[in-house]
């Protein structure tokens, strides 16, 4: 495992979500917060459960085996 810490952000984050760009898909991913002011930087928070960005959108499986219904002058089947 790798580990690299980064500075995602450095902006102020006024809710409490910030989309994170560029990551690697099928990387493992643990984030920690650090809340930083004029006095400095806070201490961080507990580590993030592992992320691991996917492709929302991926192959469909194969549909199931055909069930021919009838057969007349054309064939009517469904799939399952």
């Amino acid at each position: 495992m790798c580990v690299c810490v980064c500075k995602v952000n450095r902006t102020a984050v006024r809710q409490p979500r910030l989309d994170v760009k560029d990551l690697v898909e099928l990387t493992e991913y643990v984030f920690r917060v650090t809340a930083e002011n004029d006095a400095g930087l806070g201490k961080p928070s507990d580590p993030s459960d592992v992320v691991i960005p996917r492709d929302p959108f991926s192959k469909p499986s194969p549909p199931g085996q055909p069930t021919i219904d009838e057969v007349l002058e054309s064939v009517a089947f469904r799939l399952e």
